[in-house]
């Protein structure tokens, strides 16, 4: 049976090795994806400092997941929107959920699924290749410049209130952002982003997934007075998010590739994470989005 090589991390700030586990042949209505790129995430940082409660270690991380169809299982398998897979074919997996629980149906709130049992990413080494950061992706569920008038650089302007000063005097009147959106995972950003905010605009939360630490907060002249509205979101609400996602990224007309500054084998998997959870630097650059090529790198 052949073999393939997975990141494996042994436990909450623990060292991270190269494995070697049998290549699973797909059992009926299965995927085997052979992984092209793995965005290392704000989560994977926050599962090695030991924040992720849902992590089991020893775990094989990674969770943004983009590879090509290997094998597929007795029966084929199709994707979201009913396609046929062909061996080749590009996909990005998501975990899946049932469609028929209380949460699924009533809430329409199908990642609080119940009755959901694969995920990938944080999973333990009982299923390999349950993970991005490997060569496979064993997928045992069906498969499935930007437009910014303005850049206030955080390495030239240091302090937050003149992050907020230079952010505020690029709205009309100097007045905020109707919109603003939390990205960055550390609780003292979501204090600087809500001063982003206009009287009445509204600021939704995505970064903030694990703990990060509690933040002075007055409800009273930073919420009610000034009217605005608080929103967070863990996740994608339903496939049909990711549907939209996939499309926008196939018209190409947004040059997402610049946004991956740095491509990493398998051997760096700890200089990423480490990256993540201090400075942002990997081999004296910036950055902006760090994914692992188990592979190779991608063009």
């Amino acid at each position: 049976m052949p073999r393939g090589r997975a990141v494996v991390l042994d436990r909450p700030l623990g060292t991270f090795s190269i494995e070697e586990f049998p290549v699973p042949d797909p059992a009926p209505g299965t995927v085997l994806l052979s992984m092209e790129l793995c965005g290392c995430c704000a989560t994977d940082a926050h599962t090695y400092l030991g924040q992720w409660k849902n992590a089991r270690f020893p775990a094989l991380l990674g969770h943004e997941n983009v590879g090509s169809v290997h094998a597929l299982g007795a029966g084929g398998q199709r994707d979201y929107l009913g396609r046929e897979l062909q061996p080749g074919d590009r996909v990005f997996a998501r975990w899946g959920w049932c469609g028929q629980c209380y949460e699924c149906r009533s809430l329409q709130q199908p990642r609080r699924c119940r009755n959901r049992t694969i995920s990938y990413g944080g999973m333990s080494v009982d299923g390999p290749f349950s993970g991005g950061l490997a060569e496979y992706l064993y997928l045992s569920a069906p498969a499935t410049t930007f437009g910014a008038d303005v850049v206030v650089d955080i390495d030239r302007v240091r302090k937050p209130e003149e992050r907020t000063r230079a952010v505020l005097a690029e709205t009309p009147g100097g007045l905020g952002a109707d919109l603003v959106f939390g990205c960055v995972g550390l609780a003292p950003a979501w204090l600087e982003g809500i001063s982003y905010v206009r009287d009445g605009g509204r600021f939704m939360e995505l970064g903030l997934a694990s703990d990060t630490g509690d933040v002075s907060f007055n409800p009273s002249t930073q919420l009610v007075a000034r009217n605005i509205t608080l929103m967070g979101t863990l996740g994608l609400e339903s496939y049909q998010d990711a549907v939209v996602a996939g499309r926008i990224m196939e018209q190409r007309q947004l040059p997402l590739e610049r946004l991956v500054s740095h491509q990493l084998p398998l051997e760096r998997v700890g200089d990423a994470i480490q990256a993540l959870n201090s400075n942002f630097t990997v081999d004296g650059r910036t950055a902006i989005k760090i994914a692992i090529a188990p592979n190779g790198t991608v063009g």
